[in-house]
């Protein structure tokens, strides 16, 4: 048995209020639309008030977190009471601290030269992840170890940071139970994939500075071999909901 023209025929009205009606009624229903309704309300609350206002110089923003850089204090505050004023919400904000500010996982520095990026942890983190002697499949074991050489090589912006950072995660996995063979074989397997993408001329999006730290690896490798890298213009290297610049 097959529906004709189902997408076409659906009656809105009486779906939206069916809908309307099950996310009221089901708590289950209300936790597995939260995000959709947050950021879908959020979205529009943005697109309201940056059709008003002069966007900041940068904006991004994921979920409930939003990362701001404007001309002055006084912009952001504007910018914090207009979002109070056309919305039901209360925002908060935390200024940088000597031009740094975390953001997620990813502390983000303002130098002259733009963004400088790398891993933000917590004080209060005890590196504690999946054991390497648990009781699960080695696919499990194997994914944690890639998960932290993955966020270092994703958000550290110099090749020195990131390979502080390798060090960190890497000290965390041994406590953790891992071996420190394990751990440098996932290493080597990630950055000999970066020489390869950047020896093969394969475009990687990311700043001018982090192409140049990847591409000198590469050059390592083949020395007598320049390297052409494309890279896109946007500075901060992580994937968020809503972008906003000027």
């Amino acid at each position: 048995m097959n529906v004709e023209s189902l997408f076409t025929s659906v009656p809105v009205d009486e779906t939206i209020d069916l809908i309307a009606d099950r996310v009221y009624r089901d708590e289950t229903m209300v936790s597995l639309l939260g995000v959709l309704f947050a950021n879908f309300y959020m979205g529009v609350v943005e697109e309201r008030i940056f059709s008003q206002l002069e966007c900041p110089l940068t904006y991004f923003r994921y979920i409930d977190d939003s990362f701001v850089k404007a001309t002055s204090t006084k912009a952001i505050e504007n910018l914090r009471r207009t979002f109070e004023d056309n919305s039901i919400l209360h925002f908060t904000l935390e200024n940088s601290v000597d031009n740094s500010l975390p953001f997620l996982d990813v502390l983000i520095s303002s130098t002259n030269e733009g963004f400088q990026t790398t891993v933000y942890t917590k004080l209060t983190n005890l590196s504690m992840c999946l054991n390497g002697e648990s009781e699960c499949p080695a696919r499990y074991r194997a994914s944690t170890i890639k998960a932290f050489v993955r966020r270092a090589l994703s958000h550290c912006l110099s090749w020195t940071d990131t390979h502080k950072e390798l060090e960190r995660a890497a000290e965390a996995l041994i406590n953790n139970g891992y071996s420190n063979k394990q751990v440098q074989r996932e290493v080597r397997t990630a950055i000999d994939k970066c020489r390869a993408d950047i020896v093969a001329n394969t475009k990687i999006i990311g700043s001018p500075r982090r192409q140049q730290a990847l591409t000198n690896i590469g050059r390592s490798v083949h020395p007598e071999r320049e390297t052409s890298v494309e890279y896109d213009s946007r500075d901060v290297p992580h994937t968020f909901l809503s972008t906003y610049q000027r």
